[in-house]
């Protein structure tokens, strides 16, 4: 696993635990998203996914 500074990271292989909204996330969370929506935005795709509120 790759070191992760400043982010709590638990092995969740099951991808069991989403940590999306809880609010401790919300930095983390803002960039993957943005990213995400870019990239659909490109492609002409219709996102599926909630957008960010944080």
């Amino acid at each position: 696993m790759p070191q992760r500074p400043n982010i709590l990271f638990i092995p969740d292989p099951l991808e069991r635990f989403n940590v999306y909204y809880d609010p401790a996330y919300a930095d983390v969370v803002k960039v993957p998203t943005a990213k995400l929506d870019a990239a659909m935005l490109c492609i002409g795709d219709v996102a599926e996914h909630p957008a960010y509120a944080g």
